[in-house]
């Protein structure tokens, strides 16, 4: 049980994150990284113009990058759109395809199963009965999933293969982007790596649950993430449970941090925390989680929200700390950290009362 740290920056992964942030948004923005920056500046309070400053040298490969992407959208247009919630799963199951060697050892319909297991985000034995194309629509009839999400699986049924071709073209056109810069921005890689790793020993058990990890339960390979630069998020692939989960961390997390740690106040402190918690949703899945731990599909059921928003709503919460996120197999559970609410009461009470 550990983290493995991996000094290389992985275009592929860059690649389906910026294609996220850049066009699963209603309002797709001019630039990813500039958008990052006015975001961070007014939740975290601090200067636009320092987070532009630290950021202006990833503006180059940003440009390039969505320049070398706009050219050839036959490749990813179908997994990134405006509210592509699950489709965008897909590049993921197939970034995960690719880390475990490709298509060539798997038969036909294994590969069909966990392709459209990532996308549909089912365990892979809920799908073990499908036999051909009439059983898929039948099992698809019964999703609540978009018709958009039904028609890939479809799609995938009769030849996954196309898909892997495009994945992989697509990944060689942010490797030939990304190598362009690797040199100037492996400094920053390193940095961010050493950083973590600091907080590692320091505190471990505080930087698992920032991790969006239980201690101990999992193998992570963490490796750097440039344009999304204050990330740190986790991918897992639910077909594999044996497989390391892949965890980013942003290149200019560490002087994100700083910065914020410099102009934030305890007032601020509070303030945001108290915005994660006032939102309607997120006070229902703390209401849920009150009574027991509960898997994303639960709480999806419970709650009357889909997967996808369910995830979104989570990444907030557990960022936060408000709650505590384990890996066991394939199966992810949520629980309640009560003494996490109980700091943010005791908080109020010792400045308000």
């Amino acid at each position: 049980m550990g983290i493995d740290m991996k000094r290389k920056i992985d275009p592929a992964a860059e690649c389906i994150r910026y294609l996220t942030q850049k066009y699963c948004v209603p309002d797709p923005p001019d630039s990813v990284v500039v958008q990052n920056c006015r975001d961070f500046a007014r939740s975290y309070r601090i200067p636009q113009a320092e987070l532009e400053e630290l950021t202006a040298p990833l503006l180059p490969l940003e440009a390039e990058l969505d320049q070398a992407l706009s050219e050839h959208r036959s490749l990813w247009e179908e997994m990134f759109y405006p509210g592509a919630e699950e489709e965008n799963l897909l590049a993921w199951g197939l970034y995960m395809l690719a880390r475990q060697g490709g298509p060539e050892a798997l038969p036909p319909e294994t590969l069909r199963r966990r392709l459209m297991a990532f996308l549909l985000t089912r365990e892979l034995d809920e799908l073990a009965e499908i036999r051909d194309l009439a059983g898929l629509t039948a099992f698809l009839n019964g999703q609540t999933c978009g018709i958009r999400t039904k028609w890939i699986c479809l799609q995938i049924w009769q030849d996954p293969l196309v898909y892997w071709d495009r994945y992989c073209r697509m990944a060689a056109l942010a490797e030939e982007v990304f190598a362009a810069h690797r040199e100037a921005l492996q400094p920053l890689a390193d940095q961010a790596l050493q950083w973590l790793s600091q907080r590692l020993e320091a505190d471990s058990g505080l930087m698992w649950n920032e991790l969006e990890m239980e201690q101990g339960t999992d193998e992570v390979v963490v490796a750097p993430l440039c344009l999304e630069f204050n990330a740190l998020g986790i991918v897992w692939d639910e077909t594999q449970p044996e497989a390391p989960a892949c965890q980013f961390v942003g290149i200019l997390r560490p002087q994100v941090q700083a910065l914020r740690e410099s102009c934030g106040s305890r007032a601020e402190q509070m303030a945001e925390q108290m915005k994660i918690v006032a939102d309607k949703s997120r006070l229902e899945i703390l209401m849920a989680l009150r009574a027991a731990p509960l898997c994303g599909q639960e709480l999806s059921r419970q709650v009357g929200l889909s997967a996808g928003t369910i995830s979104h709503h989570m990444a907030c919460l557990v960022r936060e700390g408000f709650v505590a996120m384990s890996k066991r197999g394939s199966r992810v559970t949520y629980e309640l950290r009560r003494g996490k609410l109980e700091e943010l009461l005791d908080a109020l009470r010792a400045s308000l009362i």
